[in-house]
């Protein structure tokens, strides 16, 4: 939506800070595209603190965006409008696990490892890597990189793929659910 709106615009960060008829177009986009709650209820859009998070972050995708010299694209997603606070909930639920000292750490300085590798090729199983999924406001990015490894040792094996389920690792693995949890216990139930 956004960059269908200002596709043909060459300074889109100072659009985006001068025109605030069409930044609050985006945002109220934004806000009904991502089910915020607060869309239906009287806020001043403009000295809302999440406004202006948004703001902020909708002009540092552009900035990125427009520069020729990254070699990947940002997008606006349903994080755009939270705290720092809000995000680093989701990103300290990782159990650590004491080291086994009894065994020895193998060294991989023998394996020539290549500039550039792409996952979404190997093995020319379509869908081997899928889509990027999503944890919401559940702290379960065990589940998720777990799944996304075994999906792709999964078509890798039996040259096919299909999206598996984190759902069900948080659900059943025994690993605290949403509230973080531990490779080594979700890779046991997994077994």
């Amino acid at each position: 939506f956004i960059d269908s709106i200002l596709i043909n615009e060459k300074n889109k960060v100072n659009l985006i800070e001068n025109d605030p008829i069409l930044f609050q177009r985006i945002y109220n986009y934004f806000q009904l595209h991502y089910r915020k709650e607060n869309f239906n209820k009287k806020v001043d859009w403009k000295k809302s603190q999440r406004t202006e998070i948004f703001k902020s972050n909708l002009k540092y995708v552009l900035q990125h965006n427009e520069n020729p010299l990254n070699t990947f694209k940002l997008k606006i997603n349903e994080m755009s409008d939270w705290t720092d606070y809000e995000r680093d909930q989701l990103r300290t639920k990782i159990t650590n696990e004491p080291l086994n000292r009894n065994q020895p750490i193998q060294s991989r300085q023998h394996i020539q490892i290549p500039d550039f590798y792409d996952w979404t090729n190997q093995n020319r199983v379509p869908g081997a890597v899928t889509p990027v999924k999503n944890q919401r406001h559940c702290g379960s990015c065990y589940a998720f990189a777990m799944v996304g490894a075994l999906e792709k040792t999964y078509a890798q094996i039996y040259n096919q793929s299909g999206p598996l389920s984190p759902q069900e690792l948080v659900d059943c693995s025994y690993a605290n659910g949403c509230e973080g949890g531990s490779f080594t216990d979700t890779f046991n139930y997994i077994r």
